[in-house]
C-alpha cells in the first residue's frame, strides 16, 4: 500500500510539474492551451514490426511483444534489460537506460507494446535501446511533441494535459482569435490568405494538435504561425498611436555641442539632430540610440541633457543599470557642464535634494524615491531594464530616449517593422580590432595563458569574468552539483571552481599582489577602489562577475577572458567584449569553456566569434530568441508572442513574410503605417 501511495504521490508531483511547465510558457488559463503549438511531430502511422528493418542509430517507432519482464542490470550504466520479439519471430535484447523504475514498470511481459527505440549492430547481433514507451493511443497516428524547458522530461504529462483540455477549450480559443483579429479581416478571409481556404478555425487547431497526417500537421502549424504573426502586426499597429505632448525646442543645443572637449562624429551629429527634430514635434517621442560599443552614445546623451536643462521646466533623468556606470555618467556630465545643477542617486549616495537638480543621474534607486517629474528620460543599456522600469517616470509630457549597443529582440523587431524611431551610431573615434577566440576544454588553453602572462609582465591589465561570486550553491537553493557546461542557457549549478571566490586564490598564487576582484554584491566604494587599482597600474588581473558588463570604462584594457561563456546570451557577451580596446588598438577576447559544449551552445558561440558588429549580433539574437510580444501593453521582451502563440518564438522572418498578406488584408492601414 505504501508503494502505491508513493507512486500516486509521484504522479501528482509530475502532474504539478507539467502544469508549471505550461505556466513557464505564459499559459495561465485552460483556454490558452490550444495556442501552445508543438515544436515538432513524430510520425507513428506505420510503426516498424520487423526490427531487422530499423535504420541503425535512428529513433524509430516499433511494435513488438515483450518476452521477459525488465530486470535491473547489476553492472555498467544504470539500465533495465528485457527481451523483445518482432512479427518476424526474431528475439532481441533490449535495454531501457536510467535509474527511474517507473517506465520499466509499464513494460509488461506477454503484451505487445509500442516503443520509440534505436538499433545498434555489434558483434553480429542487433541490440535495441528503448528511448521511451509509446502510449498505445498514438500508434497509427502523428504524435505532437510539445516544448518543455528540460529536454526529455514531462513531455508525456504536458501532452496529456493539453489533449485533456482540447475538447472543451478549442472553441473558446477560436472565439478569442476571431475577436482579436476582427479588426484585420473576417476569419474565413484570413484562413484563405494563409493557405487554408475552406477550413474552419477549429479544424486548423485540431490539425495542429491531432493531425490526420504529417503533411496536414506541418501545413496547419505553419498556417497558424502566420495567423499569429498577422495578429502581432495588428497589436503593434495599435501600439504606435501618438500621444500629444508639449514640443521641446532646444535653442542652446549648438552651443552645448561646442562645449564638448572633442568634435562629434558625423553619426553622433546626425543622432543629435534627429533628437532635436523629434523633441520639437507636438507629440511624445520614443527613440532608440543604437550604437555599437565605442561609438559615443554617452556624448549624445550628455549634450542633449544639457540643452534640455536650459529650457524652462527642462529636467532630465539619466538611468544606468549599475553604480559604476551611473557614477561614470555623472562624473562625465559635470566635468563638461559644471554649471548645470546635477545630482547622483545611487545606493547610499544621494545628493541633498535631487528635485532641485536639472539633471539627475541614477541607478534603479530612482525607482523607489520621489525625485520629481522629467520632460526627458534617458535609459542607458536598455537591455538591462524591464519595460516597467524604463517607463516608470513617463508622464504624458515625457519623452523617452533609450540607448544600447545590442538592443533586446523586441526592440530590434519594432525597429525592423518601423515602429520605433532609431538613430544608428557606427563610427568610432578610434580604430580598434578585437580578436575573439573560443577554447573548449582545458587541454588547449596554453596560448591563452601565455598571452595573459605576457600582458601582466608588460603591465597590461586582464579582465577575467566568472559566472558567479561564491563557491557554493547556497544562494541558488542547494548544494547539488551538476555539469553546468552542458547547458547553453543561464541556469543550473556551476562548478564551484568557476566562481570569483574560489578562483581568486589560484590567480593570486600565479600573480602575487597583482589581483583584484569585484562582484555585484560588493560595496560601491570597494568596486571603485578595485577599478582604480587597475587603472593606476597597481594590479593587472581583475576578477569579476558581469557587474562590469555595461559601460565601465577601463581605457587601458586589451584582454578579457570569459569563463563558461555558454551561460551568457549574445548581448551580454558583446557587452563584455566591448570593455576591450575602448580607446582603440588591438584587443583579445577569450571565451573559455572548461567543459564540453552542447551542439546548440557551440553553434551560438561560433556566431559570436565570427561576428563583431553589434547590430548583426542583435539581429542574430532576435532570430535565436524570437521577438516577444510587440504590443504596447506587453513586457515580454523576447521569445514567444504569448497572446496568439505560446511555446514557439515569433521569428522576425515570419513577421516579414506576412507583409504581403497584411497589405492584402488591410491595404489602407498598411499604407498609413509604412
Amino acid at each position: 500500500m505504501n508503494v502505491a501511495a508513493a507512486q500516486t504521490g509521484d504522479e501528482r508531483r509530475r502532474q504539478s510539474a507539467a502544469h508549471a511547465a505550461l505556466k513557464s510558457f505564459g499559459i495561465t488559463r485552460p483556454s490558452e492551451t490550444p495556442l501552445l503549438v508543438p515544436e515538432s511531430y513524430q510520425d507513428f502511422t506505420e510503426p516498424c514490426r520487423d526490427l531487422s528493418l530499423m535504420a541503425e542509430g535512428e529513433a524509430t517507432c516499433v511494435v513488438a511483444k515483450v518476452q521477459s519482464s525488465p530486470s535491473r542490470s547489476s553492472s555498467g550504466p544504470p539500465r533495465f534489460a528485457f527481451l523483445l520479439a518482432d512479427d518476424a519471430g526474431n528475439i532481441y535484447k533490449a535495454a531501457l537506460f536510467g535509474d527511474d523504475p517507473t517506465p520499466a514498470e509499464s513494460i509488461v511481459k506477454g503484451q505487445t507494446m509500442a516503443f520509440l527505440a534505436k538499433a545498434k549492430d555489434r558483434d553480429g547481433r542487433r541490440w535495441i535501446t528503448v528511448v521511451e514507451v509509446v502510449e498505445a493511443e498514438w500508434i497509427g497516428r502523428v504524435r505532437p511533441v510539445y516544448p518543455v524547458r528540460k529536454a526529455g522530461s514531462l513531455r508525456m504529462e504536458v501532452r496529456a494535459i493539453i489533449h485533456g483540455y482540447l475538447p472543451h477549450m478549442v472553441h473558446k480559443a477560436c472565439d478569442f482569435l476571431v475577436d482579436q483579429l476582427a479588426e484585420l479581416a473576417p476569419m474565413p478571409t484570413i484562413l484563405k490568405a494563409v493557405g487554408c481556404e475552406g477550413w474552419s478555425l477549429q479544424q486548423l487547431l485540431w490539425q495542429i494538435h491531432a493531425p490526420a497526417s504529417l503533411e496536414y500537421a506541418e501545413h496547419a502549424r505553419a498556417a497558424y504561425i502566420r495567423i499569429a504573426a498577422l495578429g502581432m502586426r495588428l497589436r503593434t499597429q495599435r501600439s504606435v498611436e501618438t500621444q500629444p505632448a508639449t514640443p521641446l525646442f532646444l535653442p542652446s543645443l549648438d552651443d552645448r555641442i561646442r562645449d564638448l572637449p572633442f568634435p562629434l562624429t558625423n553619426d553622433q551629429r546626425r543622432a543629435v539632430n534627429d533628437m532635436r527634430e523629434r523633441l520639437a514635434r507636438p507629440y511624445q517621442s520614443r527613440s532608440i540610440i543604437s550604437g555599437d560599443v565605442g561609438t559615443g552614445k554617452t556624448a549624445v546623451c550628455h549634450v542633449l541633457a544639457a540643452a534640455v536643462s536650459d529650457i524652462p521646466q527642462g529636467r532630465v533623468l539619466i538611468m544606468a543599470p549599475t553604480y559604476p556606470l551611473a557614477k561614470q555618467l555623472y562624473d562625465g556630465f559635470v566635468q563638461v557642464y559644471p554649471e548645470v545643477p546635477a545630482s547622483l542617486v545611487a545606493g547610499d549616495e544621494d545628493d541633498a535634494d535631487p528635485k532641485l537638480s536639472r539633471v539627475v543621474v541614477g541607478t534603479s534607486a530612482v525607482l523607489t524615491r520621489d525625485i520629481g517629474e522629467f520632460v526627458l528620460v534617458v535609459v542607458d543599456e536598455q537591455q538591462r531594464w524591464s519595460r516597467g522600469q524604463r517607463e516608470h517616470y513617463l508622464t504624458k509630457q515625457t519623452h523617452l530616449m533609450e540607448m544600447s549597443a545590442t538592443c533586446i529582440p523586441r526592440t530590434v523587431a519594432l525597429m525592423r517593422l518601423g515602429r520605433v524611431e532609431v538613430s544608428e551610431l557606427r563610427q568610432t573615434h578610434a580604430e580598434k580590432v578585437i580578436h575573439t577566440h573560443l577554447w573548449v576544454g582545458n587541454e588547449h588553453v596554453g596560448p591563452m595563458f601565455r598571452q595573459i602572462r605576457d600582458a601582466v609582465a608588460n603591465k597590461r591589465p586582464v579582465l577575467v569574468i566568472y559566472p558567479k561570486k561564491e563557491g557554493d550553491e547556497r544562494k541558488s537553493g542547494g548544494a547539488k552539483k551538476s555539469n553546468a557546461n552542458k547547458q547553453d542557457v543561464p541556469g543550473g549549478a556551476i562548478d564551484e571552481r568557476h566562481s570569483v571566490e574560489k578562483a581568486a586564490p589560484r590567480w593570486e598564487k600565479l600573480f602575487p599582489g597583482r589581483v583584484r576582484a569585484i562582484t555585484g554584491d560588493d560595496e560601491d566604494d570597494s568596486k571603485a577602489k578595485a577599478l582604480q587599482a587597475i587603472a593606476n597600474g597597481d594590479a593587472e588581473i581583475l576578477l569579476a562577475t558581469t557587474v562590469v558588463e555595461v559601460g565601465i570604462s577601463l581605457p587601458n584594457l586589451h584582454y578579457i577572458v570569459i569563463v563558461m561563456p555558454e551561460r551568457y546570451g549574445l548581448t551580454t557577451l558583446h557587452q563584455l567584449r566591448g570593455r576591450v580596446a575602448r580607446n582603440g588598438g588591438e584587443g583579445h577576447c577569450h571565451l573559455w569553456a572548461p567543459g564540453l559544449l552542447s551542439e546548440k551552445a557551440k553553434e551560438r558561440l561560433d556566431v559570436f566569434v565570427d561576428t563583431s558588429d553589434g547590430f548583426a549580433l542583435a539581429e542574430a539574437d532576435l532570430r535565436i530568441r524570437g521577438s516577444g510580444d510587440l504590443s504596447v501593453d506587453s513586457s515580454t521582451q523576447s521569445g514567444a508572442d504569448e497572446t496568439f502563440l505560446y511555446g514557439a518564438s515569433m521569428s522576425i522572418d515570419v513577421i516579414e513574410e506576412v507583409a504581403d498578406l497584411w497589405d492584402q488584408l488591410q491595404p489602407e492601414t498598411s499604407r498609413e503605417t509604412r
